[in-house]
């Protein structure tokens, strides 16, 4: 079906090219997680460091997070979020997150909030972000920090987060490590098993909120 070395070196380019695709995507889906998908698998992401009941039963890394006030990050509870009240929540919880100098910098949020959110700027234009447009993100100022629209973030939710207190740490190793090809036992083919660990690490939740949308009305 893919006769002669021209068409399986395209064949074989067109894979690669796939797969580099597939990785970034599942990487970046993971970031969002709380580690328990995949049978545990999936990278420790903002839904565990950045949580939605941060005050409930639960350990993030290893710290008792009912038990230790401290070590908890900011949430509003969910409730509408239309362009009505949109800005109105976005101050409240934007405050509730500083500490000192320390404040957010990066916003993330999905298409629902994000849409609520640029209905109030259409007639300001001036606060768009031309570095995040040129690097192909969809994006906004809010204050100092940048508002980007992520398809992979969590529905109806808008994270405030402050990247200085946010690091991903991966091992040497076994990032986008490429195995050795192993045949399959029932098919004319190999597969190549392609490795990563890493996992999201947070030194002061506090300083990271989420805001809940319960929808626009």
């Amino acid at each position: 079906m893919n006769s002669g070395k021209f068409a399986a070196v395209d064949l074989l380019e067109a894979r690669i090219k796939h797969l580099k695709a597939q990785l970034r995507n599942t990487a970046a889906a993971s970031i969002y997680s709380d580690g328990t998908g995949t049978s545990g698998k999936e990278f420790g992401g903002l839904k565990l460091i950045v949580a939605d009941a941060p005050s409930g039963a639960g350990t993030v890394g290893a710290i008792d997070q009912a038990a230790n006030s401290f070590w908890r990050n900011q949430v509003s509870p969910a409730a509408v979020f239309n362009n009505t009240v949109a800005l109105s929540r976005m101050n409240t919880h934007y405050l509730s997150c500083i500490r000192g100098q320390d404040k957010p910098d990066l916003i993330l949020t999905d298409a629902e909030m994000f849409g609520q959110y640029e209905v109030t700027q259409q007639q300001l234009q001036r606060f768009t972000d031309t570095k995040m447009a040129d690097q192909g993100f969809v994006s906004y100022k809010y204050k100092t920090s940048d508002l980007v629209y992520d398809e992979n973030c969590t529905a109806r939710r808008m994270y405030f987060l402050n990247t200085d207190s946010l690091s991903f740490k991966y091992a040497p190793n076994r990032w986008f490590n490429v195995g050795e090809a192993r045949q399959v036992t029932n098919a004319d083919y190999e597969i190549v098993p392609v490795m990563t660990m890493g996992n999201l690490t947070c030194n002061n939740r506090a300083l990271n909120g989420v805001i809940i949308s319960s929808g626009t009305a």
